[in-house]
């Protein structure tokens, strides 16, 4: 177990879901469990792009990004030559998207196809490449996190029942049954 700041109040609950990427400014000690999974950040285009999703590719163009994410972080390490436009919704940047006032957009995979290009207005639209992954920017995934209340024990049991689920395929099968995943050819 290793222990990063993060700003989540400790007295909301003694075990949370975090996804520390996305948190903001560091305020609080919290210890974080097994990694459950990671949503990765993927470039959103228009079918017809003519350019790569490369530094050199994005170079000029116009790549929309919701303020405060890793998406963000992602935008200014990985494509320093693009001219980031920032959001406040990833909801935003599918619309500008969609009307051309930017020309591609990076975002949740996930999101992206279920609000976006599984949709009406995401018809014209796909994914440009693959993941786009800078450690520096993507923290620690998403963990279990416990704000310094749980008992050590508790969490240690925790970990066990994770890597039993994880080995026998029980946290699998939940992730596909409760969870949208990206379809086959879409990834």
């Amino acid at each position: 177990m290793s222990t990063h700041t993060r700003t989540i109040p400790a007295a909301l609950a003694a075990i949370i879901l975090a996804s520390p990427a996305l948190a903001a400014a560091p305020l609080v000690p919290v210890g974080y469990q097994d990694e459950l999974g990671d949503r990765p950040a993927r470039i959103v285009a228009p079918k017809d792009a003519d350019f790569e999703p490369t530094a050199e590719g994005l170079a000029g163009k116009r790549l929309g990004v919701q303020i405060g994410t890793l998406h963000h972080c992602i935008g200014e390490r990985l494509f320093p030559a693009a001219r980031l436009m920032l959001f406040d919704s990833q909801e935003q940047g599918f619309a500008d998207l969609a009307a051309g006032r930017v020309d591609v957009l990076l975002a949740d995979a996930v999101l992206a196809y279920e609000r976006f290009l599984s949709q009406e207005a995401g018809r014209d639209f796909a994914f440009l490449g693959n993941e786009q992954f800078e450690r520096s920017c993507h923290g620690d995934d998403d963990d279990l996190a416990e704000g310094g209340e749980a008992p050590k024990s508790l969490l240690q049991r925790l970990d066990d029942a994770l890597k039993k689920m994880r080995d026998d395929g029980t946290l699998e099968a939940l992730g596909d049954k409760h969870f949208k995943s990206v379809p086959a050819g879409q990834e």
